[in-house]
């Protein structure tokens, strides 16, 4: 296998875009980059050094330094409840997105065999009805207040973990990882599709709407229709005015600054319509 040698910015580029495999019609839009899968990246000089720092001073200890990121959903049943942040259980998703794409840049074992024990123990901790968030029962994918008066943002923190299970299983096809990313997605279906009860009235909609990036990610994967179908309700509920409307927003030729919630959050929702116009043109 012969090394491809490319610049950050295009290594970034690439691991951004998602590669998406539409059976329906063979005239669908198609990424204009996608993922090499069988590439590797000789990294040297000043961008070398820093892929290594990162590796060995962050991703190889942080779980171990902060073990919370892990023990918030071990814990969210006991008594007295942890303090929380309303984006605490988005931290261990982040975490591992970022883990994966350092791998497929560097292919490091170590590294591997760091992220498949942090996987394993993450899936455990998922509840059975699909729940793998920190809060408490009454909370769960509720956005009420907890602490400080802030509405918790329980789906954004589901989405992250999301992401960061489906990349793992590209990588690796750990059947465990896909399956707590099915029931993550089961049970958004069964909270929030045509049931009454829509993701934005969660609050925070510009943070829990990014789950129309990762239910994306998924239908391209199972092409379950449900999670299709609330991906397809998240785009009209972004049309609520606790809502971005980007979708008629760009349609409309105005900029993303000038949408109700022009938060780099929202850009994950961003990524979604991108999802969407692949699955669907």
């Amino acid at each position: 296998m012969k090394s491809t040698v490319v610049c950050l910015s295009f290594v970034l580029t690439c691991l951004t875009f998602t590669n998406v495999v539409v059976q329906a019609k063979d005239k669908l839009p198609l990424p204009k980059f996608s993922p090499l899968p069988e590439a590797q990246y000789e990294l040297s000089g000043i961008v070398g050094e820093y892929v290594d720092a990162v590796t060995h001073n962050w991703i190889l200890k942080m779980p171990d330094a902060n073990p919370a990121v892990l023990e918030m959903f071990r814990d969210r049943d006991k008594k007295p409840y942890r303090r929380l942040l309303p984006w605490s259980g988005a931290f261990a998703g982040k975490y591992l997105i970022g883990a994966v794409q350092v791998h497929r840049l560097t292919q490091n074992p170590v590294l591997k065999d760091y992220i498949a024990k942090f996987v394993s123990k993450l899936v455990l901790f998922q509840a059975e009805d699909g729940y793998l968030g920190p809060f408490p029962p009454d909370n769960r994918l509720e956005g009420k207040p907890c602490w400080d008066n802030f509405g918790t943002w329980d789906v954004w923190g589901h989405y992250h973990i999301m992401v960061g299970l489906l990349l793992w299983y590209e990588d690796t096809g750990d059947k465990n990882a896909r399956h707590c990313v099915e029931k993550i997605g089961d049970l958004l279906c069964r909270k929030f599709l045509n049931t009454g009860k829509r993701i934005v009235d969660t609050g925070s909609a510009e943070m829990n709407h990014a789950a129309i990036h990762s239910l994306g990610r998924l239908y391209q994967l199972t092409r379950k229709r449900a999670y299709l179908d609330l991906a397809c309700q998240i785009i009209e509920e972004f049309q609520d005015q606790r809502a971005g409307d980007y979708v008629l927003l760009g349609l409309s030729g105005k900029e993303f600054y000038q949408s109700r919630k022009p938060r780099w959050e929202s850009l994950h929702a961003i990524q979604g319509i991108a999802e969407m116009y692949w699955l669907t043109g």
